[in-house]
């Protein structure tokens, strides 16, 4: 057969087909997979959005809206009624010619409860049954009693304590005088503190005015305006300024306060707190009652009012911390009978008292689960590994150190009786006449130079050996002779020295004894300035070349360094956190987990433990009637002494109440001394500098602490992976820095307020100990230094202190150079040697060999010096914060 012939073809060149391959990590199991037709399901990432209709998003409007508003009509019910909660409107006045008794009697006046108003009180309620709701009206003046330089001394502290617990501050202004520096500071405290709705108030702005009725208008919009401005910086969501000049425009107040329902404020409301309604009552243990010794009773606080604050209840087995006295103990709960009404008040007939076993019991204390009151662990010193002393070496001790007491005793009295009144010993001294006390102390009395002659005879025998007994005594004669003529010729007088023959000046008051004298405060001023300008140096020195100090000259680097350490590096180099701790740190108290322990639901609560909360503690908005145990009647008196107007309790979670190291995020507050914020260099106390350790007081939170010496840290944004930052010796006038502080345990994370203020000037006394300047123009008890809030809770927390060793190239050789006045013997050069050397120009390096015995040093780097580089060696330390706490 005829072979059949094939039909021609071109080449198919514009189809290319690639070799098939497997991919990179692909599997035998992979590849039979496919080839089967099988597919992977992709992960849907993110969160998927289904559309919807116009009509579904309208419902869903609607329904949110319902939620809001049915949430506000629930809040608006509980401030409605009699068994309503009565709102707090604190009223503040601002200048001299507002006073809050003006603005109270408005209030009264508007609603038409005139006799309800009492002006010799502070503290007043009003009942508004127009809209069935109470009101606490509170008057809070800014300045209060006399100070001893003449000047009214402010309630700053009275101030801040009403307006956190307010739910309305009525801030009074006038149209006529200006805020003084003093209110601005109270502004300010108020603003970073936190309060609940603020609201404005403008005195006398129909006062003063002429033209026509529209002209008179404009000026009064204009001068609200200004006032308007003047508040939103402090607190922007004021949106206007309200008059008070007659009941009409009182009224408006009155209506926005009942129509509106108060701000909240997160750090306070996280916390079940209480207000007395009534007036606390004192009941002495055994007696029912104080007696006439009372400042030595102790006795039990009974506290009514509507419980307020934290959704969680407050159960009688955590604690209570009311501000001036401190945590205390809670002994029973019991839930209070409603206010009386206004006709209930004024019956005569009616007795209000009500025993305590007629109210139901809330909750009890259980002293097997009640919280302790301890809050500082006890250091036992005692108990250590070490060996003491046996018995009859210490009463060999102190049979010593009582014969030391008594020899020091007799010398003292002895030294009294033959010398001035400081002890030191005086004789007189025969000069010539017209001598000054320069010439004196050259002139060498008859005791001393016999004493003299009597010391060099014993060198100048072979001389005085040589001469004759006759020639010694001629020559003796003539000397005799020779002195009376000169004694004949000039007068001489007696002055007084000390011991060592030093002249004393009768006019130096230096030796007298005035302790009891204060000193000169003029040459105080002049002294605390000084101080001030030292400080300023140092900080400006700290700025230029930071952390860089001299190596000492008299004391060896490896002493001087010697708790001091080298790390590879700052951010990653492991720190051991339970390293040679202090002995404060045995006091304090670490939580395993904080951020754990606040999600737990149960926590604060008596579930905590694992026990049934059911029908367990008062929640809240309940009028209920605390009875605080174990209170001392002196602390009691004082409580009241220092805020006479409201007595507030707040209630702590679990843990609350112990110590532990609190870090805390501030921000220096910069001075004028036109009292404006900002710094002038001219003036150092206008701009006072906070070094580490300096002493402060702090108000943090509800609780007031004096007298902590904080330390500085640097504020970085990303956590560092060792925990281990940087200590700055002052604190910064324009970044955010960490103090570090010990405090009790607070939770609820950067939201807790924290204000530092400067230590009060003393009239008596001003060092630079406990003065460190004052913000001109303001009162140094009222200025806030730095302002901040909680930042973390962690013991653990590594801030180390850094040195900068620094040397200078001597002789630059390739990689290789010779540094000197970096040390200064070799022993010291070969203890760092281990240690690594770097430069301000980026080049690293190590010491290699010392060379002589002036401190040069032979080191290689990684690359050439320039000559005008300098050669660094990092040194550190960890510090901690100073225990000295009062509060």
């Amino acid at each position: 057969m005829k072979k059949e012939e094939k039909a021609f073809h071109h080449r198919a060149t514009l189809k290319q087909k690639n070799k098939s391959f497997k991919s990179k990590h692909a599997t035998k199991t992979e590849l039979r997979n496919k080839s089967k037709g099988k597919t992977v399901r992709v992960s849907i990432r993110g969160k998927v959005t289904k559309e919807q209709r116009k009509v579904d998003r309208k419902n869903a409007a609607r329904i949110e809206q319902r939620k809001k508003q049915e949430e506000v009509v629930k809040i608006k019910r509980k401030y409605t009624g009699r068994h309503g909660i009565p709102k707090i409107v604190t009223i503040l006045s601002l200048c001299e010619d507002v006073t809050t008794k003006s603005i109270a009697e408005r209030l009264f006046e508007s609603v038409g409860a005139k006799e309800q108003y009492n002006p010799d009180k502070k503290v007043n309620e009003l009942q508004v049954d127009t809209f069935k709701q109470r009101f606490i009206v509170v008057e809070l003046e800014k300045s209060g009693t006399m100070s001893t330089n003449g000047s009214a001394a402010s309630n700053y502290d009275e101030i801040l304590d009403t307006s956190l617990v307010s739910d309305y501050l009525i801030l009074g202004l006038s149209a006529q005088v200006e805020v003084d520096e003093a209110g601005k500071n109270i502004l300010e405290g108020i603003q970073s503190l936190g309060t609940s709705t603020v609201m404005a108030v403008g005195q006398h702005l129909n006062e003063n005015l002429t033209g026509k009725p529209q002209q008179q208008h404009n000026k009064v919009t204009m001068i609200k305006a200004s006032l308007l401005s003047f508040v939103q910086y402090y607190f922007p969501k004021v949106s206007q300024v309200y008059s008070c000049d007659n009941e009409r425009e009182a009224s408006v107040i009155v209506r926005s306060i009942a129509n509106t329902v108060p701000d909240t404020l997160g750090w306070r409301d996280s916390k079940p707190y209480l207000v007395a309604e009534e007036p606390v009552k004192f009941v002495a243990h055994g007696e029912g009652q104080a007696t006439n010794n009372e400042q030595e009773q102790i006795g039990d606080l009974e506290i009514t009012g509507y419980l307020r604050g934290a959704t969680d209840k407050l159960t009688a087995n955590r604690l209570v911390y009311i501000p001036e006295m401190g945590e205390y103990q809670i002994k029973v709960i019991y839930e209070a009978l409603p206010p009386p009404s206004q006709s209930q008040v004024d019956s005569a007939n009616q007795s209000m008292q009500v025993d305590n076993d007629d109210l139901k019991v809330i909750s009890i204390a259980d002293p097997e689960r009640q919280d302790s009151l301890v809050s500082i662990n006890e250091v036992a010193e005692m108990e250590t590994d070490q060996i003491g002393p046996d018995e009859s070496e210490m009463d060999e001790w102190r049979a010593k150190m009582a014969e030391y007491e008594r020899e020091e005793q007799e010398y003292l009295l002895k030294a009294n009786a033959q010398g001035d009144s400081n002890g030191t010993k005086v004789r007189t001294k025969r000069v010539p006449k017209g001598t000054s006390l320069y010439q004196a102390a050259w002139i060498l009395d008859e005791d001393n130079q016999s004493e003299n002659e009597s010391e060099s005879g014993s060198d100048d025998e072979e001389d005085s050996d040589m001469q004759s007994d006759d020639q010694q005594d001629q020559d003796s004669d003539e000397q005799i002779e020779e002195e009376e003529e000169e004694e004949e010729e000039e007068e001489f007088e007696e002055i007084n020295v000390d011991e060592f023959g030093n002249p004393i000046d009768p006019e130096d008051k230096t030796n007298t004894n005035d302790g009891d004298e204060l000193p000169n405060e003029q040459d105080t001023e002049l002294e605390l300035l000084e101080y001030l300008r030292e400080r300023e140096k140092q900080r400006k020195e700290d700025v230029m070349f930071p952390d860089e100090v001299n190596t000492p000259l008299d004391i060896p680097a490896r002493q001087r360094f010697a708790k001091y350490r080298g790390m590879q590096s700052f951010r990653t180099s492991a720190w051991d956190p339970y390293e040679n701790l202090p002995a404060d740190y045995s006091r304090i108290f670490q939580l395993e987990n904080p951020k754990a322990i606040l999600k737990n639901p149960a926590y604060g609560s008596e579930s905590a433990d694992g026990s049934s909360t059911s029908g367990v503690g008062s929640s809240v908005n309940t009028r209920v009637k605390l009875v605080v145990a174990n209170v001392a009647y002196k602390d009691f008196s004082n409580k009241l002494q220092a805020n006479p107007k409201l007595f507030v309790c707040f209630g702590l979670l679990q843990h609350e109440n112990k110590y532990s190291v609190i870090h805390l995020l501030v921000k220096k507050r910069i001075f004028n001394t036109d009292g404006t914020d900002g710094e002038n260099p001219a003036n150092p106390e206008s701009n006072p500098i906070i070094k580490s350790k300096d002493m402060l007081n702090l108000r943090f939170g509800f609780r007031k602490l004096s007298n902590v010496r904080p330390i500085f840290s640097q504020h970085t944004s990303k956590t560092s992976p060792n925990n281990v930052y940087k200590f700055c010796r002052f604190l910064s006038d324009s970044d955010l820095t960490v103090a570090t502080v010990y405090a009790p345990i607070t939770f609820g994370f950067h939201s807790t307020p924290a204000i530092f203020y400067l230590p009060q000037k003393s009239s008596a006394t001003v060092t630079p100990i406990n003065s460190l300047g004052t913000p001109a123009g303001s009162n140094s008890s009222v200025a806030p230094i730095a302002i901040g809030s909680l930042y973390s809770m962690d013991p653990t927390k590594v801030i180390v202190k850094r040195v900068v060793l620094t040397g200078v190239p001597y002789k630059i050789n390739k990689k290789t150079a010779t540094i000197r006045f970096m040390f200064y013997n070799p022993i010291d050069i070969n203890y760092f040697k281990p240690i690594q050397l770097t430069t301000k120009y980026g080049r690293f390096g190590h010491i290699k060999e010392s060379l002589g015995t002036h401190g040069y040093m032979k080191c290689v780097f990684n690359a050439p010096l320039s000559a005008v580089d300098t050669v660094c060696l990092y040194l550190y330390k960890r510090v901690f914060p100073k225990w000295e706490l009062s509060t």
